[in-house]
């Protein structure tokens, strides 16, 4: 499968440094933090936009299944994207979350209707256990980002 959603306007809709391996144990808040400060400091968003990821969670929580949680803002949190991208955050002790064991954390940030494809996108990837847990063996960020970025193991 090859997919190429993942180019976008002047920013790269998930830049390399925007995948982080977490070896200690976080908690919900600290998880949703990381990858939206993430998103902050690569210009992606304004700041207000993690309030909104953490309103997002309380409202319904963004745990999707297959270790995969997928923070992302409010409605009224959108003004505050100025472009779409995404971040990684792998936990090696991963994080109950509602009822399950999370153990991959990727903040979205969807402009416009860049949303529903990022999220198509993922899902097809996320949508395979075997993705996931191939996913959770790999420790080199270019491969990492390869794989999110166009479905293909390395």
């Amino acid at each position: 499968m090859k997919f190429n959603l993942f180019k976008t306007k002047t920013l790269p809709l998930l830049k390399e440094e925007n995948i982080k391996w977490v070896h200690e144990p976080i908690s919900i808040e600290e998880a949703i933090e990381l990858v939206g400060s993430m998103l902050v400091k690569s210009g992606y968003v304004s700041e207000e936009y993690v309030a909104s990821m953490h309103d997002r969670n309380e409202e319904l929580s963004v745990y999707i299944g297959n270790s995969l949680a997928i923070p992302h803002g409010t409605n009224d949190g959108k003004q505050f994207i100025k472009q779409s991208g995404i971040s990684v955050a792998l936990l090696k002790h991963g994080i109950e979350w509602g009822g399950e064991q999370a153990f991959v954390i990727i903040g979205i940030a969807g402009k416009n209707e860049e949303h529903m494809s990022i999220l198509a996108n993922l899902s097809t990837i996320f949508g395979d256990m075997d993705n996931v847990e191939a996913l959770l063996k790999m420790e080199d960020f270019s491969s990492i980002h390869h794989f999110i970025t166009t479905g293909e193991k390395v």
